[in-house]
This record gives C-alpha cells, structure tokens and sequence, in this order.
C-alpha cells in the first residue's frame, strides 16, 4: 500500500532527514502514486546527501528519468539514463 508506506517513510525522514535511502524510498513511492514532480525532488535529494556510486545512485538517477520523462523533459530523462552506468563505476578513474 504505497499510501501507507508514504506515511512511515515521512515518520522516518522526520528522525533522519537526510537517510539518502530513505529519500530513494520515498521517491519510489511518490513514483507509484503518480508524483512525479516530488519524486523527482526525493530522488535528486537522495543523490546530493549520498554516495556518488553503487546502488543507490543508479536507483536514483533511474527514478530522475523516470519522473523527467513523465514531466515531459525528453532530453534530461536521456541524460539521467545514462548517469546510471557511472554510478555503477565503484574505482577511481585515475586507478
């Protein structure tokens, strides 16, 4: 029930708000309710408070195409996709 969980998951950004897995969460769930325009805002957040790798980062910059492609932004829906695969890249580039 993504109603109910938005509920919990706004109880846990109140103790932690700045949990990037918790922002990604909500993101999430604003996603299935049709917010995209606070999924967005969720998932941006999620990324500035987290790590610039691994899996929570590519969750992230999935969920911005997603919502920009809903918000009708083609072009930044495109660029998102394709910061996923960095997120991906866990070693330094100068290694």
């Amino acid at each position: 029930d993504n109603s109910s969980a938005a509920v919990l998951l706004e109880r846990a950004l109140r103790i932690r708000p700045r949990d990037p897995e918790i922002l990604q969460h909500m993101a999430e769930v604003k996603l299935q309710l049709v917010d995209f325009e606070q999924a967005l805002s969720f998932a941006v957040r999620s990324y500035d408070m987290g790590a610039r790798v691994g899996e929570i980062c590519a969750r992230n910059w999935r969920t911005i195409a997603v919502a920009r492609e809903h918000l009708g932004a083609a072009n930044g829906s495109r660029e998102a996709e394709q910061r996923v695969g960095q997120c991906m890249n866990t070693r330094p580039p100068s290694l």
